[in-house]
């Protein structure tokens, strides 16, 4: 969606404090993987502070979280190992212990792929 005016509920003119705060719910699909890296939740309030969001999905993506609007929010790819794609801000919301959990998640799949590669015989 090139603009997203047309929504309920999208506010495309946020304040700076706005943009930090929690601001929106979401609704995340039962089994993804961005559930499970979050813990579970089948509910999330992000900021969304853009002006455009994905229409139509990538060969292989899926909808992994999407506004009560229908706005998405977050895709994924659950046949790569870690392929987690977020339209909204986490790191303008570290100070939610859930928002660190998709940080923490990243950082441990690129540490196990790391130590693959250093195992990996070489040719």
């Amino acid at each position: 969606h090139m603009d997203l005016t047309g929504f309920d509920g999208a506010d495309l003119t946020p304040t700076r404090r706005e943009q930090l705060m929690v601001r929106k719910p979401v609704r995340l699909r039962a089994g993804s993987r961005l559930a499970e890296v979050l813990g579970r939740p089948d509910k999330l309030e992000v900021n969304a502070i853009h002006q455009q969001a994905i229409q139509r999905l990538g060969v292989g993506l899926t909808v992994a979280a999407r506004e009560p609007n229908g706005v998405i929010q977050a895709i994924e790819d659950r046949s790569r190992r870690f392929w987690i794609g977020v339209q909204y801000h986490p790191e303008l919301l570290l100070h939610r212990s859930v928002h660190r959990r998709l940080f923490k998640a990243l950082v441990e799949a690129s540490r196990q792929r790391r130590e693959e590669r250093r195992q990996a015989p070489t040719t």
